[in-house]
């Protein structure tokens, strides 16, 4: 497997979540072209610093940790920047509403359409009910027909590697309807990967609960009968879920000392 380093794109995050441990965060600013080059660079130094030798294995540049990547206007840049050590990247959003998200979007289609190695996006859709999603984030989102416009706009630039994932982060109140999507978001531009919540202090003030094993099993069975593609990657292991290690948890209990 490829060596991940996971970066963020802003300093705090505009999206405040509700199921993030982040979502309480203030957001501050963008990062700038050269921090996140940074974040890659320290990672990367510091492995061999610890003796693992990971300088001749191609990496994966994870845009997952604090921050909505669409919303910095300096995200291409910055990848282009980290593009000289020919990492592949993954780029994670909640789709915001704005006309930055489009703009943006079509920067790194663009890139991605010129770069020797895998640009994957993956939409956090959280929900298939526009209602939910928006309620779960703290902006507007952009409506499914949007993100139809946007894959088409992907397909487009990268024809060879073309296809979308779209994540669901599944708490046991969550709405999921495959046939609300299966039109707008078909099976063969787009993938599933479902991630059961896992509580965090911001879930738990917003009155989270996790869903059940036979829930979660329920919806996947019925997106992969429509023919779906639905990983199993984001399952939680047994580690993650007996210390609650949720995306962005171990950042939080750091700046509070734990």
């Amino acid at each position: 497997p490829k060596p991940i380093i996971k970066i963020s794109s802003q300093i705090g995050c505009p999206a405040h979540c509700k199921f993030c441990d982040l979502g309480d965060a203030p957001f501050r600013r963008n990062l700038l072209p050269h921090e996140l080059l940074q974040q890659f660079q320290y990672m990367y130094e510091l492995s061999s610093e610890l003796g693992i030798r990971i300088g001749n294995k191609q990496h994966k540049v994870n845009v997952a940790g604090s921050g909505e990547p669409l919303l910095n206007k300096h995200l291409v840049d910055g990848l282009k920047l980290i593009a000289e050590y020919e990492p592949s990247f993954k780029v994670c959003t909640v789709a915001p509403k704005s006309k930055a998200t489009i703009e943006n979007f079509k920067r790194l289609a663009e890139f991605g359409g010129s770069y020797a190695h895998p640009i994957q996006i993956q939409i956090s859709l959280i929900s298939t009910s526009q209602l939910h999603r928006e309620q779960s984030v703290g902006m507007p989102l952009l409506v499914l027909d949007q993100i139809s416009a946007l894959g088409k706009l992907w397909r487009a630039a990268n024809p060879v590697r073309s296809q979308i994932n779209l994540s669901l982060i599944l708490a046991a109140d969550t709405p999921v309807d495959v046939a609300e999507i299966v039109k707008l978001l078909p099976p063969e531009h787009y993938r599933f990967r479902f991630r059961p919540y896992i509580p965090t202090n911001h879930g738990r003030q917003n009155a989270l609960r996790q869903i059940s094993n036979d829930q979660m099993e329920e919806v996947k069975a019925a997106f992969r009968a429509e023919g779906y593609y639905v990983g199993e990657e984001a399952t939680p292991t047994a580690t993650e879920q007996t210390f609650e290690l949720a995306s962005n948890v171990s950042r939080k209990r750091v700046d509070q000392g734990q």
